[in-house]
């Protein structure tokens, strides 16, 4: 797993997550992503929702601005089969170009799952 590097610039797997409201009182949130909806789930956490659906910490340059201070899955991305980068494999080699179209077609069906979630809260806003 060390050899594992993420491909710079891709922020695919940098979706609403869970975390605490103290640490998203503690780290900027990027201007340019619109919030759209903020549910609270059953372990007390939040999820942020924007717009594009990315996280709320990317900047306009879509890197990561909570890098060096990260949520934990965030870590755990690319790392294990729970968390699968559709590109680089957890031993650092490029996926077979199969496998990455079957991961990116995983990926927009999460996308399109939280979509569907936040239109029954809200109605439809994306």
């Amino acid at each position: 797993m060390a050899n594992f590097k993420c491909k710079e610039g891709c922020c695919q797997c940098c979706s609403p997550i869970p975390f605490t409201q103290e640490f998203l009182k503690t780290h900027a949130v990027c201007p340019n992503r619109e919030i759209i909806d903020i549910i609270k789930i059953n372990t007390g956490e939040i999820i942020v929702y924007t717009r594009d659906f990315k996280c709320i910490f990317l900047n306009e340059h879509n890197r990561c601005s909570v890098y060096n201070d990260r949520p934990q899955t965030c870590e755990e991305y690319g790392m294990s089969n729970k968390h699968p980068c559709p590109y680089i494999n957890s031993l650092g080699a490029e996926r077979e170009p199969s496998r990455i179209k079957k991961l990116n077609r995983e990926w927009d069906e999460k996308i399109e799952r939280m979509k569907n979630e936040v239109r029954k809260r809200k109605g439809n806003i994306i």
